[in-house]
């Protein structure tokens, strides 16, 4: 078996969980009856699968609302948005 990921985290848990289902499969092979999904089935289940497991970390958003640090005049006074000293 090989099992590929974006990092060795992401390729170890994929081939646990191919591993995993392998013997979930062939432990059904023993049982009698079987049910087999439809192509419709199998998408619906896809698609609830689609944020299971080892997600990739979300990249951070810069925060658009931080407060800029208050200007400094050239004499080191906090200046106002006009430029003029507020005293």
């Amino acid at each position: 078996m090989i099992a590929l990921g974006a990092n060795l985290d992401k390729a170890m848990w994929l081939a646990l969980e191919l591993e995993t289902l392998a013997r979930q499969y062939y432990l059904s092979l023993a049982l009698d009856s079987r049910i087999i999904l439809s192509d419709e089935e199998i998408a619906d289940t896809a698609k609830g699968f689609s944020t299971y497991g080892l997600q990739a970390p979300k990249p951070s958003k810069a925060r658009a609302t931080a407060k800029a640090a208050p200007r400094r005049a050239e004499n080191g006074v906090a200046a106002s948005d006009d430029g003029h000293s507020p005293v």
